[in-house]
């Protein structure tokens, strides 16, 4: 394995607690959690298996869009299909973090940032963090953008940058009333509170 040299000031910035560590997705994969394309082909199978007239067909049409590796046009196309709640059905069965929490995953509860943003919309992060840290750590805040205001900066917290799992387009969708582009401003406005005078790194 090749050596890693973290730099003096990305270490003083951690020990000054200004850094924030950023987990991406793919956490899920230390966890033997199904990919984003996993979950996208269950949907799929869902679809052509539903019995309604043209789900074959419209099956057959995301298998092409998966194989071209057009992910979000699929995700949006077996969202309107399917709904909500059945996605969200879906999600939750193939998301659920699993118990024990593997070893490689609560190591993050012993990283010392105060701050961790994660995009990965289950709730095995701060679970993680939790399961890992010492004895004596205090218990991680967490929040999502669309209540990022309620964080104290000072403690240790889990920021859900995607929220808990709804993208712009569910949002505005469920929220006729909201435009998309204000729900992308919630979020990007949800990460600059909790990151200000915050160094990032990944």
């Amino acid at each position: 394995m090749a050596n890693i040299s973290i730099p003096d000031s990305l270490l003083a910035e951690i020990r000054a607690h200004r850094a924030a560590l950023v987990v991406g997705s793919n956490i899920g994969a230390l966890a033997h959690l199904p990919s984003w394309k996993n979950i996208l082909e269950r949907f799929r199978d869902e679809l052509a298996t539903r019995g309604r007239d043209g789900d074959e067909t419209a099956a057959a049409d995301v298998s092409s869009l998966l194989k071209k590796g057009r992910l979000l046009a699929a995700s949006r196309f077996l969202s309107r299909a399917l709904g909500g709640p059945a996605c969200d059905a879906i999600i939750t069965e193939m998301w659920r973090t699993p118990e024990p929490i593997p070893e490689a995953v609560s190591v993050l509860g012993r990283l010392p940032f105060r701050a961790v943003w994660t995009v990965h919309p289950g709730d095995l992060v701060e679970r993680a963090i939790l399961a890992g840290s010492p004895e004596l750590w205090p218990v991680p805040q967490v929040a999502s953008y669309e209540n990022a205001v309620s964080l104290d900066k000072r403690r240790r917290h889990v920021l859900k940058l995607l929220g808990d799992g709804y993208t712009a387009e569910d949002i505005a969708r469920e929220y006729p009333e909201i435009e998309k582009d204000d729900v992308y401003e919630a979020a990007r406005y949800g990460a600059w509170l909790a990151s200000e005078r915050t160094t990032l790194t990944a």
